[in-house]
């Protein structure tokens, strides 16, 4: 199948045509073609040259593929060989054609090292401070218990400073520069918590501009590339009655715009509750995905169509009666004919006027927007207009799980309760497996056997990788309307596991200030833990170990019996030689076709074995997100944290871009930037309110200016509170998109951007994307 392409219709001053040669075919199969297949179904730069061969296939009467074969190139897999690779150097916005998640996935990385980065320079100050002070010991003196104490919030002057007990050196290192250093009730500067403050204002406004620049973006790849998602969204809230294609075409072209009744709709596709066929249809899907996993000649693919087959049947011979009962989901696509009325309706109906009181948004003075207007149509049951209708943009179409649209509110939500009720019994599990290697871990340094410091880091980040397979395994049960939506919920799930495994278990098994200092301290502990999941686990994702694991199974050296040989290559290139000359002249029989058939599926499915994995955004965003949670709550006790921090998130960075462009295959589908925009939320919503309980938490111990303390934790707290629940980023951002204009984007759409008209564009498209 040919991968998803996002071509556009091509822009004014658009480059000179891009000519590519058709790589000579080999003479015949050899295991050198599978070696090069790893390589050749890469990320390449090919939209610009395919759509380029379209417009020219249009001018000779051609389809998009029927001028591929004029041109020698025998399919897409052929011509993409001779497409060249992106540079490692190049921009995100560069591999637009792959979707605008693509680009914002590392916008999203830049935009968390652009915080770290704020955190480190506002925190040397601190580190130059405590490296000044000598007094950990102090912590010897400190009662087991001594919370009571170190939140007497009352407290403003220095607390008695007592000689260190003898042997009390094994403390931890000063050169952790930690606010341990200062001793208990020491510490009387307004500075340290007063810069810890600022820190949570820069992560406030880091957030605020990452989330215009990711509006840009997606303004920006909507500008160069097209899909049919650009033409068409999705509008949920419908009445289930709501079945006829023509009244609600009717009704979209009189209400989408305001002050406009007849804009043009290409078509609505309608969302049925096909609640009696759901079940069997899902059935129909896991056979096929096990049906990919064997070889076409195997005998277990039998079996598995023979239970299509019957599943098939069972759902044919029941729609006729069960057709005149279908309802609709409350969910249809609807298609514009040109995208600058697509884009205007989403604006009308998405404002923050129409999200919270069903309004039109009108503008006020000079800030478009502003105060509400009107109220908006709502779609008629019988004669009255009584259903308030969502809109949103609307997915790809092989994002869209159309099975899911229907599922019931209730029965959505009791799903998803199950599923978090067993991730929370997981991290509860995982939990106590890391409390346990922590305990361990403290009992052998106690009986001296220092070799095995190391063994609870490694083994929790594998309880991390547990957790991240029982997390998608999680989400896959769940009901979701896109697979975009289904990726995220599995990577919150990754996400919190793994900041309770990483960062959680620790603090509860050293919660008392004195534990923080005191070998075996909670500093070494974060130390290490930091220093392990923040710069190992990039460098795991770069094995690619189900390619590797595959290549124990297919290659020639593999273990298994299914393993690729010379002989099937050679019988192969005999059935070749015998049946390709009989099919170009017609004479091959149907058994002799269906031969011919077989041996392309063999071939395919052992280049798919070949083929390295697909970038596994779940994952890839929970990683990130675990690390800068982590490193944010323990910056305030361990500063030096955040260079570990900055440090992962850069290595991230660096590998997943070149696995990207050097070694993962060509994403299936576009992926959008919705997975990026929720991990940003989720930042606003976590990461300023967790620092600022950070800062209350393990500075009060050692300061005795208390005071000082707790006004710097209620301006920040108060700060943080505001921002995540009351500064609404969609309502601002179009007053604020001038900020972005420093970063050369332009935000002005083109003219023939606004002039993209459906039924042209469509030419482009493989039959795939339709």
């Amino acid at each position: 199948a040919m991968p998803v392409l996002r071509p556009r219709p091509p822009l004014l001053g658009d480059l000179e045509e891009m000519v590519l040669e058709a790589p000579p075919k080999p003479d015949k199969l050899s295991f050198a073609e599978f070696e090069e297949w790893t390589v050749n179904c890469g990320v390449k730069k090919a939209q610009r040259a395919y759509e380029q061969m379209a417009l020219k296939g249009k001018e000779n009467n051609r389809s998009a593929v029927e001028e591929m074969h004029a041109r020698g190139f025998k399919d897409f897999n052929h011509f993409q060989k001779a497409c060249q690779r992106f540079p490692m150097s190049c921009w995100p916005t560069e591999f637009a054609e792959l979707g605008s998640g693509y680009v914002l996935y590392f916008q999203f990385l830049a935009a968390l090292a652009a915080m770290l980065l704020a955190l480190v320079l506002l925190q040397l100050p601190a580190m130059v401070t405590y490296a000044q002070e000598d007094y950990i010991c102090g912590w010897y003196a400190v009662d087991a218990d001594s919370w009571g104490d170190s939140f007497r919030s009352s407290a403003t002057e220095r607390g008695e400073r007592l000689d260190c007990p003898p042997g009390s050196s094994g403390g931890a290192s000063q050169t952790y520069l930690t606010p341990g250093n200062f001793g208990p009730d020491q510490a009387m500067s307004a500075m340290v918590p007063t810069l810890y403050t600022a820190c949570i204002g820069a992560i406030c406004v880091c957030v605020f501009y990452a989330y215009q620049v990711f509006v840009a973006t997606e303004r920006l790849v909507d500008a160069s590339t097209t899909s049919p998602g650009d033409f068409a969204l999705m509008v949920s809230g419908l009445p289930a009655l709501a079945t006829d294609e023509t009244a609600l075409m009717k009704w979209f072209r009189e209400n989408a715009l305001k002050g406009k009744t007849d804009t043009e709709i290409v078509k609505v596709v309608i969302g049925w509750d096909a609640e009696e066929f759901r079940e069997k249809v899902e059935k129909i899907k896991q056979l096929k995905k096990e049906m990919q996993d064997l070889e076409p000649t195997d005998p277990g693919v039998t079996e598995l169509q023979k239970k299509i087959r019957e599943i098939s049947s069972d759902l044919h011979s029941s729609a006729p009666d069960r057709a005149s009962r279908l309802r609709s989901s409350g969910s249809v696509v609807v298609v514009f004919r040109y995208q600058c009325d697509q884009s205007a309706c989403l604006e009308r109906w998405t404002s923050f006027w129409a999200r919270w009181m069903y309004c039109d948004a009108e503008d006020l003075c000079c800030l478009p927007g502003a105060r509400p207007g009107q109220s908006l149509p709502r779609y008629p049951v019988g004669d009255r207009p009584v259903m308030r209708v969502k809109v949103q943009q609307a997915a790809e179409p092989g994002d869209i799980v159309w099975t899911h649209l229907g599922v019931p509110v209730w029965e959505r939500r009791k799903r998803l309760a199950l599923s978090w009720a067993a991730m929370a019994l997981v991290i509860l599990v995982s939990f106590l497996v890391a409390w346990g290697l922590v305990v361990g871990r403290t009992e052998s340094e106690k009986a001296d056997l220092q070799f095995v410091s190391f063994v609870p880091a490694l083994l929790i980040m594998v309880n991390n990788m547990a957790i991240t397979q029982f997390a998608k395994w999680l989400g896959n049960k769940e009901y979701h309307d896109t697979n975009t939506d289904k990726d995220f919920s599995q990577a919150l799930k990754m996400s919190i596991g793994m900041i309770v495994n990483t960062a959680g278990v620790l603090f509860w098994c050293k919660a008392q200030p004195r534990e923080w200092y005191m070998e075996p301290s909670l500093v070494s502990e974060v130390f290490l833990m930091m220093a392990v999941n923040a710069i190992v686990a990039p460098m795991v994702n770069a094995v690619d170990l189900g390619w590797r694991i595959k290549g124990l199974t297919y290659r020639p050296w593999g273990l298994s019996r299914r393993k690729l040989t010379q002989e099937k290559i050679d019988t192969w290139n005999e059935t070749i030689r015998t049946l390709a000359p009989k099919k170009k002249l017609k004479t091959i029989t149907k058994e002799e076709e269906k031969e011919l058939e077989n041996m392309k599926k063999s071939i395919d499915f052992y280049k798919r074995a070949y083929s390295p994995s697909l970038m596994r955004a779940p994952r890839q965003y929970a990683n990130a997100l675990k690390t800068f949670v982590c490193c944010v709550f323990y910056s305030p006790l361990i500063p030096m944290v955040s260079f570990f921090g900055l440090a992962g998130i850069l290595l991230q960075y660096m590998i997943d871009k070149y696995l990207l462009l050097r070694w993962y295959q060509r994403p299936e589908r576009p992926a959008n930037g919705r997975m990026a925009t929720f991990s940003l939320l989720f930042i606003k919503y976590v990461a300023p309110g967790s620092l600022s309980l950070a800062v209350l938490v393990f500075l009060m111990p050692s300061w005795g200016n208390k005071q000082a303390v707790m006004a710097n934790f209620f301006i920040s707290g108060l700060s943080a509170l505001v921002f995540a629940f009351l500064v609404p980023l969609r309502l601002v951002s179009k007053g604020a998109m001038s900020c972005v204009g420093c970063l050369g984007y332009s935000l002005k759409e083109d003219s023939a951007c606004v002039e993209q008209d459906y039924y042209n564009a469509q030419y482009m498209w493989s039959k795939e994307m339709k």
